[in-house]
Parts: C-alpha cells; structure tokens; sequence
C-alpha cells in the first residue's frame, strides 16, 4: 500500500471533540450517587464536602471527588488511597444499572454514529475521579483524554497542523488520526479560549446554567451558543445529509 493511501485511510474531513460534564454525563445525578455510597459503605457525610465543591466550581474549577475522599480518610487515620479503590468498582456497579447520560446526550451519540462520525472525549479534571465518572457512565468505550487545561482552546490548537488540518492524539482518536476540521461541545465558555480557525465550537449551555453577558461577547467569533445538547443537535444535525 502507498503512502498516499496510508494516509488517506488516516484522515476524516470532520473529528468531535466532545466535553463529559454535563455535556453528555448528568454530573449531579453521579454525585448524589456517589453521595449515597459513601455514607452507606464508609460513613462520610456530604455535607462538608458539598461546601467544599461549590466554592471549587464557584471558581471556575473541577471539583476532584476522588482526592477529596481520600485525604478526608487520610485524616481520620485510614488508608484513603486503599478505601478509595475498594469503594470505586461498588460505585461503578451501582451506576451502571442506571442511565447516567444527560437527556439528548445518547441521541447526540446516535447522530454521530448513525453518520459515521468520528468523535472523542476531551475532559477536564482529575485523572482518578474523571475515569471513574466515565467508567460509571458506561463510556470508557469511546476514546477519551483527561486533560488539566482549563482552556481546552489552548490544547485542541496545540494539535493544529502548518496547513492547517489536526494531528489527533490516540487518547482521543482510538489512533493515529488527521481531521481536516474539529467541531468542539463544552459547556463552560472558558474552554473556548484560545481555539483557533478550523475549529466550530459549540457552546452547549447546562440549562438553568447563568452566565455574565462577558462570557457571551468573549467567545470566539466560530463559536456558537445553544440550549444545551439538544441545541447541539438542531445546529449540528438539522438539515444535514446523513
């Protein structure tokens, strides 16, 4: 086989780059689960580590529920990092029996296979808790990279190519992969920052979520703001040949 063929067999025209929390997984419905568990198997209450996580993503942040779990356990004189990994696989279980994905979130998922899509997940967080939240999820199936980039922008133009096209890294592609474009799903507007031409951004807004009028105005002019994943699916999918 050529070369040229190689890397013909390597490209697609358009790669999804898709954000996890509460763009395709129900954050909160986790949480109060995980909530659930905790005190049932461990004894912790929620209470002071529910404090803790909305001053964490009052800032802006990603509130790391694994780290906190085990030095709070840490603190009480037991072995946080061995109770924390007992604990996880009897949280994973649990979830799965439930629908852990967002409304629409599957039906995205549908369109994008159903058109012979390529997509990935790019999310932002703490190793340990973001690959259990996408294990209890039902999604480890789907390529994903757990990134410590707030400005998810930055990284995604970190893979742009002189010409213009995006080298995609195995974690997310499943492979070596060249996209021609990128189309990027995030919920929090600072993650479009920095992101460069080639790349349709996607601002699917949490509902009930409230952003500053600032937030709108410093978006990136190839950024768009929808209701949500639903939104993402009229503005991406309606219309469109499948």
């Amino acid at each position: 086989m050529s070369v040229r063929n190689l890397f013909r067999l390597s490209t697609v025209n358009e790669f999804y780059v898709l954000d996890l929390d509460r763009c395709l997984l129900d954050t909160e419905k986790l949480q109060a689960l995980l909530v659930v568990v905790l005190k049932r198997d461990l004894g912790i209450e929620s209470h002071e580590m529910n404090i803790v996580r909305r001053k964490v993503e009052q800032s802006g942040g990603s509130f790391d529920t694994a780290s906190y779990v085990m030095g709070f356990l840490d603190k009480q004189g037991e072995d946080g990092p061995a109770l924390w990994h007992s604990i996880k696989q009897r949280f994973i279980d649990e979830a799965q029996k439930e629908d852990m994905l967002l409304p629409y979130a599957r039906q995205f998922i549908y369109e994008l296979r159903l058109r012979k899509r390529k997509y990935g997940i790019v999310t932002f967080g703490g190793d340990m808790w973001q690959s259990v939240k996408i294990a209890a999820a039902g999604l480890d199936d789907v390529p994903h990279l757990i990134t410590h980039e707030l400005e998810k922008g930055r990284l995604l133009a970190s893979w742009q190519r002189k010409d213009g096209t995006f080298l995609l890294p195995r974690q997310v592609a499943g492979k070596k992969l060249y996209a021609k474009r990128l189309v990027f799903v995030d919920d929090k507007p600072v993650s479009f920052v920095g992101l460069p031409s080639g790349i349709t951004g996607v601002w699917a807004i949490a509902p009930g979520a409230k952003w500053p009028k600032s937030a709108y105005e410093n978006l990136p002019h190839h950024t768009t703001p929808v209701d949500g994943i639903h939104g993402a699916i009229e503005l991406l999918f309606s219309h469109k040949d499948s």
